[in-house]
């Protein structure tokens, strides 16, 4: 994902999400909540490939740990 479009996703999840943490690891962003609770107040993520939209429903991009999503 292009850096600008990544930004601009963290962004729209930082509005939603206000204890989101995207410092503490440069791979990824976490929040210390169940990913079912976060999955709730996010959106799915489309990318267009080739003229064709897919739809990565919330639950399909994030990830349980141990006690953060």
């Amino acid at each position: 994902m292009p850096p600008e479009e990544y930004k601009a996703l963290e962004d729209k999840w930082r509005s939603t999400m206000g204890d989101l943490d995207c410092k503490t690891d440069a791979t990824f962003c976490q929040v210390g909540r169940s990913c079912t609770e976060v999955a709730g107040s996010i959106e799915s993520v489309m990318f267009n490939i080739e003229n064709t939209i897919f739809e990565m429903k919330p639950l399909s991009y994030l990830h349980q740990g141990d006690g953060i999503c």
